[in-house]
C-alpha cells in the first residue's frame, strides 16, 4: 500500500513520497481483471492516494507532479520501458495538464511518451488500461485546447477499452466525457444541442458510483456528472423540472455534507451552478447575488468564472440591461481561455 501525506510539499515530504511510489510500483506484479480494474494495485494506488485525497490542498498537483517527476528520475524507473513506467508516467500527465497554466509543449512530450510505451508492450490486461487512461488525457487535453472532436474520438476509444478490459466505471466516465463534449461541440458549431444522452450517461454514472467508498468515484457521482449536466442546462438555457433541479444538487450536497474538505476546490463552480438554477427559474436577484459572489472569489478557475458572467450577462438582458449584459459577454470572449465553447456562445450573442 502507499503510505505518503502531502499536506506541506517540503523537499523532505515530495522525496519521500517519490521513494515510496517508486516502491510500490516496481515491486507490484498485480494486473486488472475483467471484472475489477483495481486488482492492478498500483494504479489503484496512486489514483486513490494521489488523484482525489481528501483535503487536497491548492497546491495539490504542483506537488502531484513532483512527485511523480522524483520518481522518474530513481534508477529502478529511470531506464525502465515496461508498465510500471507508463503508469507513472500516465500520472505525471494527470498532474501536469491540471495545472491552472500547463505547459502544453510538456504535455505533449508526456503523450508522447507514454505512447511510446505503450506501444512496447504485448497485449495484457495492463496495456489494455493503460490504453485506455492515455485515451481519456488526450481527450481532456484536446477538451483545454477546444478540439471538442478529437476528445469525442479519444473518448469513444477510451470507454471501448474500459468495456474491453471489464472496466464499468472508467468506461462510464469516458461516455459521459464523450456526451460533454458533444455538448461542447454543439455550442462551438451552432447547432441543436441534445442534452438527453448527456443526462443519461450522467445517471449511469451516478448509479454505479453514487454508493462507492473510493474518494474518486464519490467525486464523480457526487461533483462532476451533476455539473456536466447543470452546466449544460445553465449554458443552452434550458430548464429542468424542480425534481431534477433537486436530484442533481441534492448529489452535491450529500458530499458537501459528508466530506466538505472533498468539494473545497469546486465550491466557486458549485455556485456558479446554483446561480445558473435561480436564473432558469427566472429568480433574477438571487442568481446576481450568487454570480456575482463567485466572481470576486480568490477560488475561482475558468469554468466558474466565465459561467458565472454567462449568467450575469443573461439575468441582465432578461432585464432590459444590454449594455451591462455585452460587457459580460465581452469578460468571456477576452478571458474565457479554456471556455471555447462559452467563447463562442458569447460572440453569437453580441452579434444578434
Amino acid at each position: 500500500m502507499l503510505n505518503i501525506s502531502l499536506t506541506t510539499g517540503t523537499h523532505a515530504e515530495l522525496q519521500q513520497a517519490a521513494k515510496a511510489v517508486v516502491a510500490l510500483v516496481t515491486t507490484d506484479t498485480t494486473e486488472p481483471t475483467p471484472t475489477d480494474r483495481d486488482a492492478w494495485v498500483s494504479d489503484h494506488e496512486l489514483r486513490s492516494k494521489l488523484e482525489r485525497p481528501i483535503g487536497v490542498s491548492v497546491n495539490h498537483w504542483d506537488w502531484v507532479l513532483s512527485v511523480c517527476e522524483r520518481a522518474l528520475k530513481v534508477p529502478p524507473l529511470l531506464s525502465d520501458r515496461s508498465s510500471t513506467r507508463a503508469l507513472v508516467v500516465l500520472m505525471t500527465l494527470n498532474a501536469a495538464r491540471r495545472l491552472p497554466n500547463p505547459d502544453a509543449a510538456y504535455v505533449t512530450r508526456l503523450i508522447e511518451e507514454a505512447q511510446g510505451l505503450i506501444d512496447l508492450l504485448e497485449l495484457s490486461p495492463r496495456r489494455t488500461r493503460l490504453e485506455s487512461l492515455l485515451d481519456y488525457h488526450i481527450g481532456i487535453w484536446a477538451r483545454v485546447r477546444g478540439d471538442y472532436q478529437l476528445s469525442i474520438t479519444h473518448q469513444v476509444r477510451s470507454a471501448k477499452l474500459a468495456s474491453i478490459a471489464g472496466d464499468k466505471v472508467g468506461a462510464a466516465i469516458a461516455q459521459l466525457c464523450e456526451q460533454t463534449e458533444h455538448i461542447s461541440l454543439s455550442l462551438m458549431e451552432s447547432t441543436p444541442c441534445n442534452l438527453a444522452p448527456l443526462v443519461a450517461s450522467a445517471e449511469s454514472l451516478v448509479a454505479l458510483c453514487r454508493d462507492s467508498s473510493e474518494p474518486v468515484q464519490q467525486y464523480w457521482a457526487h461533483v462532476n456528472a451533476p455539473i456536466h449536466v447543470l452546466l449544460a442546462h445553465i449554458w443552452t438555457r434550458t430548464p429542468l423540472l424542480q425534481e431534477r433541479q433537486g436530484f442533481w444538487l441534492g448529489l452535491m450536497t450529500e458530499l458537501v455534507e459528508k466530506t466538505p474538505e472533498s468539494v473545497d476546490d469546486v465550491v466557486p463552480t458549485i455556485t456558479a451552478v446554483e446561480a445558473g438554477i435561480l436564473m432558469l427559474n427566472d429568480q433574477s436577484t438571487g442568481a446576481r447575488n450568487l454570480a456575482e459572489k463567485v466572481v470576486e472569489s480568490p477560488k475561482k478557475d475558468d469554468q466558474a468564472l466565465m459561467t458565472a458572467h454567462w449568467v450575469l450577462a443573461c439575468v441582465l438582458s432578461s432585464t432590459g440591461n444590454l449594455a451591462e449584459a455585452a460587457g459580460h459577454l465581452q469578460t468571456i470572449i477576452a478571458d474565457g481561455h479554456n471556455m471555447h465553447q462559452l467563447r463562442a456562445l458569447a460572440k453569437r450573442e453580441l452579434a444578434k
